[in-house]
């Protein structure tokens, strides 16, 4: 995956408003950008509430040497005073010669997402045949949800 491909990712998940809810537009997004792979790719929507889901996304043989996961969460912490912020949290926007990306959720945690995402579409774009099964759960409520702890 090219840099300007890995940089566009990291902003459209910036640029989903996900503080502690809303994450079934950013399941929505990877549906569409998993969609093109086809049957190499499962793609299992695991619902939670209204605007809430999160995601198992699967590579690989099911009857493989093995099964790796790996999970990041897609909601972001509150803002609180939106007044305060030099720039739009969600802009996604490139500072310091393009080396750097602006917005909320951009360290914690959908720089290490879109890593992850990146990670899988590389495997299916370069063709790489896998040993054993890999899935990417993206999840819902890590940041300060109490929803989940009922």
């Amino acid at each position: 995956m090219d840099k300007q491909r890995q940089i566009k990712l990291l902003q459209d998940l910036i640029k989903i408003e996900t503080i502690d809810d809303h994450e079934k537009q950013v399941v929505d997004y990877l549906e569409k950008l998993f969609a093109p792979y086809g049957e190499r790719v499962r793609f299992t929507r695991v619902p939670y509430q209204e605007d809430r889901q999160s995601v198992v996304i699967s590579i690989g043989p099911t009857n493989g040497d093995f099964t790796l996961g790996f999970s990041g969460h897609m909601d972001v912490v509150n803002l609180g005073d939106r007044s305060a912020w030099k720039d739009d949290p969600f802009s996604g926007k490139l500072y310091d010669n393009d080396s750097k990306i602006y917005g909320r959720g951009t360290t914690d945690m959908k720089s290490g997402l879109a890593g992850m995402i990146g990670t899988f579409l590389t495997l299916l774009d370069e063709n790489v045949v896998l040993k054993g099964e890999l899935r990417l759960l993206a999840t819902v409520g890590e940041g300060v949800s109490r929803s989940l702890c009922k």
